[in-house]
């Protein structure tokens, strides 16, 4: 079923401040293309509401998103967004490592 995804204007604008207006824009095509075919694709994070997560990312030295929202009959709809920049220097594992 094709659901409609509503984005409260409050969040795209608190998505403008994450990031430029160009990178908003697509992240948020991205995440309409995807949740409005398959919003349970997302992580179930809280059972009652349902709240879901959907985490998005441009590329190694480009910012994440995650997106907050919650699923009706026909509907997705935004609660929040929440970005953020990677570390610096490369990935790694164990203490020490930037993603640590």
């Amino acid at each position: 079923m094709k659901r409609t995804l509503i984005v409260p204007e409050s969040l795209e604008s608190a998505g403008l401040a994450m990031m430029t207006a160009g990178r908003t824009d697509e992240f948020l095509e991205g995440a309409k293309w995807v949740l409005e075919r398959e919003a349970e694709r997302g992580r179930l994070v809280w059972q009652d509401p349902p709240v879901y997560v959907l985490a998005m990312e441009a590329g190694a030295d480009s910012p994440r998103l995650s997106l907050f929202y919650t699923i009706s009959y026909d509907k997705v709809v935004l609660l929040s967004l929440s970005g953020g920049n990677r570390p610096a220097g490369r990935p790694g594992i164990g203490p020490g490592s930037p993603g640590y």
